[in-house]
């Protein structure tokens, strides 16, 4: 799915950022849900121990066990990453023919899952006396976050609207190639308002890359000659006014 929404990601909170991130993984392996889900419950029950300003003795196995889920989320969201980032860079450097160079990383090192328990672990240790007095957890995935720059620079800080719609495509776009490599078909997009969000060089590119995609794909517009005006006249149009979807437009 692509919304107008999305377009403020990259300027906008960690956590959307997070969201986008995790919601890619969980399409390639379903599995990605249960262990954030294992995760968040943890984290809830350590927070309410701080809160409550349990005994260290109450607090260690859910520290552990914190730590045992967090290493995993972060192993699974460095691994999705490295196999995504260099599709991401390719396709940005396509959007913008070639006059940009586009980067992703994660905030946190790569590295096995001893590695990333040990880094976790002393996080959490640094964090100790501020997370006791303030009642809450104050390191691990749930703060993590994505790195976008382009030319070297961030792109939250120092990006322009058409840099970060251009960074935005590109990662949807990896996204979908990732899919169809790994499923052998193409997954069904939703498209909300593209047009209005993309300028025409983007959507030129955007509409080239859908011609030549097999699956289904809806794309909400309020204009259809704009659709038409991309290549999409074997398309089938819906009207909808008032509530009512047709074939054919209100009057």
């Amino acid at each position: 799915m692509f919304s107008p929404e999305e377009a403020t990601i990259t300027r906008g909170y960690p956590a959307g950022r997070r969201a986008l991130l995790d919601r890619a993984i969980f399409h390639t392996e379903p599995s990605f849900l249960d262990r954030a889900r294992h995760y968040q419950r943890c984290l809830q029950q350590r927070n309410r121990l701080l809160k409550d300003k349990a005994s260290a003795a109450l607090l260690r196995p859910w520290t552990e066990e914190l730590i045992e889920a967090g290493c995993l989320l972060r192993r699974d969201r460095l691994e999705y990453l490295q196999d995504l980032a260099p599709q991401v860079r390719h396709i940005y450097r396509q959007i913008t023919s070639g006059r940009e160079h586009a980067d992703l990383s994660y905030s946190v090192p790569s590295g096995k899952l001893e590695a990333l328990r040990n880094d976790f672990r002393l996080e959490l240790a640094q964090a100790a006396l501020q997370e006791q007095r303030l009642g809450r957890t104050l390191a691990g995935p749930h703060r993590d976050d994505l790195l976008f720059s382009v030319a070297g620079q961030s792109l939250k800080l120092y990006g322009s609207q058409g840099q970060q719609r251009s960074f935005i495509l590109a990662f949807k776009t990896a996204q979908i190639i990732d899919l169809e490599k790994r499923f052998g078909f193409s997954p069904v997009l939703l498209l909300d308002d593209m047009a209005g969000e993309l300028d025409q060089q983007r959507q030129e590119f955007f509409f080239d890359f859908l011609r030549d995609r097999q699956g289904q794909v809806f794309i909400t517009a309020t204009d259809r000659h704009i659709l038409r005006d991309k290549g999409l006249d074997d398309a089938r149009f819906f009207h909808i006014c008032e509530g009512r979807v047709g074939d054919v437009a209100c009057q």
